[in-house]
C-alpha cells in the first residue's frame, strides 16, 4: 500500500477490506515494509496457453434487407426463428400499411423489443445479427417461415 502519511488506522481498515472484497487473496504490504527479495514473485508466469480453438470462438455477423412485413407479430417469429446461438439481432422494417418505420432488437436472454422508428433509415430495412450462426441463408429462412406461420394463422 502506497500514500499512507497522515492516514488513520481507521482509513487503512477500510482500504483493506475493500480490497479482500475484490480479491481475497491478495497479500497486502506496506510500501514501507516491502521486500526487494519478494520481487521475483512478480516475474511474468511460465505458465502455458492451451491453443484456442479457432472454430468454437469465431464470431460473425450479418445483414440483410427485410421485406415489408405483414404485422409486428412477424418481427417476434423471425426473432424466435433465429438460433440461440445468434446473441444480438437488430432490425429495422415497414410494417404493412403504417407510414412509419419499426426498430426491433432481441437481446441475448431472449426478450425481443420493438418500438417506432422516427424517419427513415439510411440503409433501408435490414435484419442485423451478431453470434456464431449469423449467416444469410439463416436469416432468409427464419423470414420466409415467419411469413409462412404469420399467413397460417
Amino acid at each position: 500500500m502506497t500514500h499512507l502519511d497522515g492516514v488513520s488506522e481507521h482509513r487503512k481498515e477500510l482500504v483493506i477490506e475493500d480490497l479482500k472484497k475484490h480479491n481475497p487473496f491478495a497479500k497486502i504490504i506496506a510500501m514501507d515494509a516491502l521486500d526487494v527479495e519478494l520481487l521475483p514473485i512478480l516475474l511474468p508466469s511460465k505458465n502455458v496457453v492451451d491453443k484456442l480453438a479457432h472454430q468454437k470462438a469465431h464470431w460473425s455477423s450479418c445483414s440483410i434487407d427485410l421485406p415489408a412485413l405483414p404485422s409486428k407479430d412477424c418481427i417476434d417469429l423471425i426473432c424466435n426463428q433465429l438460433p440461440k446461438s445468434i446473441l444480438r439481432v437488430k432490425g429495422c422494417v415497414q410494417i404493412a400499411k403504417e407510414a412509419n418505420y419499426t426498430y426491433f432488437e432481441r437481446t441475448p436472454d431472449g426478450k425481443v423489443f420493438v418500438r417506432p422508428f422516427k424517419g427513415v433509415p439510411i440503409t433501408g430495412t435490414k435484419l442485423l445479427t451478431i453470434g456464431a450462426g449469423s449467416e444469410p441463408a439463416v436469416l432468409e429462412k427464419a423470414i420466409a417461415d415467419s411469413l409462412k406461420t404469420h399467413n397460417e394463422l
